[in-house]
């Protein structure tokens, strides 16, 4: 069974969540990450406004319960908010795992272009990267190279609707539910087929190659000579 590792990027999955109306049930979405899959274990990335720093305990202690280790981080107060940025220690900690405990596939939760040189460098472990998030709000660089992408407005039941003028159609998504998830696995799994069958090309060019184009057998040939030649000197 292919071991995984979650990551999320909590701030940009969550504002692009609370624009929709929409809250996500993140121990709903973990299932579906690691349907079929060992999920080994999973990290949030939190950050802390300075000016009410209590106010995200509720939601950590979710997100502990929902099966997350939650890092946070206090942010830097300026004029019109605070900043409080966790790219630098997502892309380490991706790396770090990477190599501690050598996963099959990491799960980045996040549509943040900044992450794709690290998204390209655990490709290059041989480490499968799925990107989940909204697509309409995920670089398109970013589909691109990472190995599979999950389009978070497609998966079932992960939503919790708190509003009315919801812009994520719930209940097309709940008749649907079939329909799509097989849909969404087949695109996650498009690219791992894809680079399946290229290598299976492959080592089938190499076979081919092997032959030469010389039939040793035809009397023509000019290698019957040297066939004869160490034939007489055996006897």
């Amino acid at each position: 069974m292919e071991k995984v590792l979650c990551f999320l990027d909590y701030a940009n999955i969550n504002s692009v969540a609370k624009t929709r109306g929409v809250k996500i049930d993140y121990s709903k979405l973990l299932n579906y990450l690691g349907e079929g899959r060992f999920l080994v274990d999973s990290f949030a990335y939190i950050p802390i406004d300075p000016r009410k720093v209590g106010d995200m305990n509720k939601k950590i202690e979710r997100l502990w319960l929902d099966g997350f280790v939650v890092i946070s981080k206090i942010g830097t107060p300026i004029p019109d908010g605070y900043r409080c940025d966790f790219d630098v220690e997502i892309s380490m900690d991706m790396m770090k795992v990477a190599y501690q405990n050598r996963p099959d596939i990491v799960v980045l939760l996040s549509g943040d272009s900044d992450f794709i040189p690290v998204i390209i460098e655990l490709r290059k472990l041989g480490i499968r990267v799925e990107v989940a998030s909204f697509e309409s709000n995920t670089a398109r660089e970013m589909i691109l190279k990472c190995s599979g992408f999950v389009n978070l407005e497609l998966v079932p039941n992960i939503f919790i609707n708190n509003t009315q003028n919801s812009k994520i159609n719930l209940q097309h998504i709940d008749i649907k539910n079939s329909d799509i998830l097989f849909e969404e696995k087949l695109i996650i799994n498009k690219k791992k087929e894809q680079n399946i069958e290229e290598k299976e090309d492959d080592f089938k060019s190499i076979n081919d190659n092997e032959d030469d184009g010389f039939d040793y057998d035809d009397e023509s040939s000019p290698w019957k000579d040297l066939d004869d030649s160490f034939d007489e000197e055996e006897d």
